[in-house]
């Protein structure tokens, strides 16, 4: 909830000060308000009985954010917006309940955050969003521009995570094996430990030290 009551600061942040963010922040709360709509319904037309599913409202309910930034502070007006928001939480309620089994299943891919359905999806939703809209001549600049910044970052993206991922493969790290993977013992206090940590250091009962005395 305070993500989705914040963001339009995301997106505003960097926008020329004065109508420039106030016409971000309309334009991300519209898309944001229309995305809503969307992913309830997506998510209840995909899921059994038409119940709706946590997952999908804690996260694809944000894409409309994600997908307007790029072009937020432009005049898209409100249908522009809510175009973008619409589309976004489509996309990205489908991604949550299709794609990520997929990615799990085929390419070994475990994406536990939804990280590609939340920001990757809608995010390249929003660089074609502001290609058009440049080409509409919603803001100054070339279209050509908006697509090479578009095409730069997946590829600093695509190579960074592929080359982080050869790293984080390299034998000498001391992986631990699969089947001890998820488990939180290893490396952190868990609530069983911290339970006998405070038995221990609970102070001892006074009657008892009288009757073994």
């Amino acid at each position: 909830v305070f993500l989705w009551m914040f963001w339009p600061s995301f997106n505003s942040a960097i926008a020329d000060p004065g109508l420039p963010q106030l016409t971000a922040v309309i334009n991300t709360y519209l898309s944001l308000a229309t995305c809503v709509l969307s992913a309830y319904a997506i998510s209840s037309l995909v899921e059994h009985k038409g119940k709706l599913d946590m997952v999908h409202i804690q996260n694809a309910t944000l894409a409309g954010g994600v997908a307007v930034g790029t072009c937020a502070d432009m005049n898209i007006d409100p249908f522009g917006a809510m175009l973008i928001g619409f589309i976004a939480g489509i996309i990205s309620t489908l991604g949550f309940k299709y794609l990520s089994p997929i990615l799990a299943s085929n390419l070994g891919i475990q994406d536990t955050c939804g990280v590609h359905n939340l920001h990757g999806m809608p995010g390249i939703l929003g660089g074609l969003a502001g290609i058009v809209a440049v080409a509409l001549g919603k803001k100054n600049g070339s279209a050509s521009m908006q697509a090479a910044a578009l095409a730069s970052s997946l590829g600093f993206a695509l190579i960074g995570g592929a080359i982080t991922g050869l790293i984080m493969k390299l034998p000498f790290w001391g992986q631990p094996p699969d089947q001890n993977c998820y488990d939180d013992s290893l490396y952190w206090e868990v609530p069983e430990e911290e339970e006998e940590n405070e038995g221990s250091l609970a102070p001892a009962d006074p009657s008892k030290n009288k009757a073994e005395a």
